[in-house]
């Protein structure tokens, strides 16, 4: 697949509508009440929340391109979520949220979609999830991800903490949940991204995202993986028109997460 011209991603991004910000009723939230906002920052391995999904950055990730790919991110599900809005499950929300990864420049290197059944009496879904995502990372980025930490600190964790909250908002639509990690090395000074999307449809409504806790429901698992590079050219001559599309979603959708006690 031929890279994006510069031409062709702006034109998209010139293109581009996304619901406004009430649309999840979440005006409300201000900075005080709301999770930490991101702190970026260098030659460190840090995770951060972005709507729906846990992003993870290497240590190799210079610090200027990390608000650049959050915001790219986010864009992408807003998009998604503008055009599935009258409809659409799992398969046409990650259709569009992938499809906007690919018209801002980014490159697919290789894609793969399962689906399992998951039930059995308090069975915890992240638990159900750390397997494929260490086989998707690989073992030398799985032992450094904070996002595994995340993970198995799930059992200890209130599920009232903020970012808790802020996710399960974002994610929970009907029995459908999606929710999406990702993490990001460089590779010869290119940004790698693994993109793991994830669905969770249940029998009946859950309340927790990464927590959902079933007596004797059965439900499916769904997820999509997807392998990406980024154009650090086209990441910098565009970042602008980015942020200035997502910059009022920040606060609802953005969330420090590095100073968890996992």
């Amino acid at each position: 697949m031929n890279e994006p011209s510069i031409h062709s991603v702006e034109a998209f991004l010139s293109s581009v509508e996304i619901d406004p910000i009430d649309e999840f009723g979440l005006e409300s939230m201000t900075a005080a009440a709301g999770p930490p906002q991101p702190d970026f920052t260098n030659e460190t391995e840090q995770s951060i929340l972005v709507g729906s999904q846990v992003a993870g950055f290497s240590s190799d990730v210079p610090i200027e391109l990390r608000p650049v790919l959050t915001n790219v991110f986010l864009l992408a599900q807003l998009v998604a979520d503008k055009k599935t809005n009258s409809g659409g499950g799992t398969e046409d929300w990650h259709k569009h949220y992938f499809d906007t990864l690919s018209n801002v420049g980014w490159r697919k290197i290789a894609h793969s979609n399962v689906e399992q059944v998951v039930s059995g009496t308090a069975l915890e879904v992240h638990r159900e999830i750390i397997p494929i995502i260490t086989a998707a990372f690989g073992p030398a980025v799985t032992a450094a991800s904070t996002i595994i930490r995340i993970l198995k600190g799930l059992d200890d964790m209130d599920k009232d903490m903020p970012w808790i909250t802020l996710f399960n908002s974002k994610s929970r639509r009907a029995t459908s949940n999606p929710f999406q990690f990702s993490q990001t090395i460089m590779e010869g000074g290119v940004p790698k991204i693994v993109l793991l999307a994830f669905e969770l449809n249940a029998a009946r409504s859950v309340t927790q995202i990464l927590f959902f806790k079933f007596s004797s429901d059965e439900a499916s698992l769904s997820h999509y993986m997807e392998q990406l590079s980024a154009s650090v050219e086209i990441l910098h001559k565009t970042k602008s028109k980015v942020e200035e599309l997502v910059i009022e979603h920040v606060s609802s959708n953005l969330a420090a997460i590095e100073d968890l006690e996992l």
